[in-house]
């Protein structure tokens, strides 16, 4: 389950999910500005192995702390983990602001987004998978940073769809990013 803020279009969310789905992983995407409930009933439906929220405007990033608070608080108990620009930058400061968080996916995420969910959906151990910064006790830890995907023929292969998706009857809008099979 990854949510994010759809009101422009979220290609970061786009390649998540597209790299999850070409692995094999069902995925919804949500979007951010859809109602508490409406987000948590998904969660509660289908319970994920991982929620991945996507951070593209740090001013957001108390909104995004209720929420995760209130899915918390609600029980949903699967790992929460936040990528984009301030989470990657900032990470020591949003682990900090939103307590509730497991960890951060550092920089570009989709391998490690994918890493983490194959160690997750088995059990195993995800705390030294690469491009992670995640708190120990009172510490914050951070993985070696995973190389760049970004060389000719490595990116995951997606398109885009002009209709637009909805998840549930409240609108809340589903990716129209879908990976190319």
């Amino acid at each position: 389950m990854l949510i994010g803020f759809q009101n422009q279009g979220n290609l970061g969310l786009g390649y998540l999910a597209a790299t999850l789905r070409q692995h094999g992983y069902p995925v919804e995407v949500f979007d951010f500005e859809a109602k508490s409930e409406v987000l948590l009933g998904a969660a509660l439906k289908r319970p994920p192995v991982l929620i991945g929220f996507s951070l593209i405007f740090q001013f957001y990033i108390y909104r995004y702390r209720e929420l995760i608070d209130f899915l918390r608080q609600n029980g949903v108990g699967c790992h929460f983990t936040m990528g984009g620009h301030f989470p990657s930058l900032s990470f020591r400061a949003t682990l900090e602001l939103v307590p509730n968080l497991d960890s951060v996916a550092l920089f570009e995420g989709e391998f490690t987004l994918l890493e983490l969910v194959d160690h997750l959906s088995v059990g195993k151990d995800w705390r030294n998978i690469p491009g992670l910064a995640y708190r120990n006790r009172e510490q914050v830890v951070t993985t070696p940073l995973r190389p760049s995907w970004r060389r000719p023929g490595c990116a995951p292969k997606w398109r885009f769809s002009t209709a637009p998706a909805t998840a549930s009857a409240s609108a809340t809008a589903a990716a129209s990013i879908s990976p190319l099979r």
